[in-house]
């Protein structure tokens, strides 16, 4: 359709056509104020998210900094506790293989 049909499409437009534009109107602004409300909880739970990232990094650095403090401070008993772990790990696998 070219611009002259188009203007002339509405501009020749029914009284009704134009009542319902302007009765949808309330439907556009409350679709847009929906997107903006949506939008904002989704900046509040990525914001969430996000600190909830830095929390665990930091708790997992803090653990990983007192596993070398234990393991410089205790090595035979580290070393026991992963010999340990290792066999059970192996007992669960084998018991799983068979």
């Amino acid at each position: 359709m070219d611009q002259e049909q188009s203007n002339a499409t509405h501009t020749n437009a029914s009284p009704a056509t134009g009542d319902a534009r302007s009765k949808s109107r309330p439907f556009a602004e409350a679709g847009r104020a929906a997107d903006e409300c949506l939008a904002d909880e989704a900046r509040r739970a990525a914001e969430q998210l996000q600190a909830g990232v830095e929390q665990a990094r930091s708790e997992i650095s803090r653990l990983e900094q007192r596993a070398r403090e234990f393991v410089r401070e205790r090595p035979v008993g580290a070393l026991l506790a992963a010999v340990a772990a290792g066999f059970l790990v192996g007992r669960v696998a084998a018991r799983r293989s068979s």
